[in-house]
Formats: structure tokens, sequence, C-alpha cells
């Protein structure tokens, strides 16, 4: 599991490729569904980007972006 928060806005991963964001500080969390291939996925580690843009790693070399609230890239092994 990992939780990367900045200004107020951030994401918390973990298992079964479990992603939620808060534009509140934490105070409210909203899922943001996973690729289809990645729902079993044990999402690590969290790095950000630039402004609503991160990257995720999981088990197995999975990678994901996420931006402004969706996942627009990935990839897994």
């Amino acid at each position: 599991y990992n939780v990367m928060l900045e200004d107020g806005k951030g994401l918390i991963v973990g298992d079964a490729a479990e992603i939620y964001e808060t534009r509140d500080g934490g105070m409210n969390w909203t899922k943001i569904p996973p690729p289809d291939l990645a729902r079993q996925c044990w999402l690590r580690s969290i790095t950000v980007l630039g402004k609503n843009k991160y990257m995720i790693f999981g088990a197995h070399g999975t990678v994901m972006i996420v931006e402004d609230s969706t996942v627009v890239g990935s990839r897994f092994e």
C-alpha cells in the first residue's frame, strides 16, 4: 500500500489494483477503475509526474499512468 498527497490532492493504491483519489486532503476518496488486466494486481508505489498526473508501480512489472482521474496508460508482464 502507498499514499501520495501533494497540495491536498493525491492517490492511494493497494491490493487488487485498488486506486483511490482525493482532491480535498483526504477527507473524501473516489475509486478510479483499473484496467481489466490489472484487477488482481498488487499496487505498491506512486510517483508524481506533474499536476494531476501520477505513475503507479505494482507486482509483476505493472506500471500505470493516472491523469485527471483516469488510467491513461498501462503495462503488464
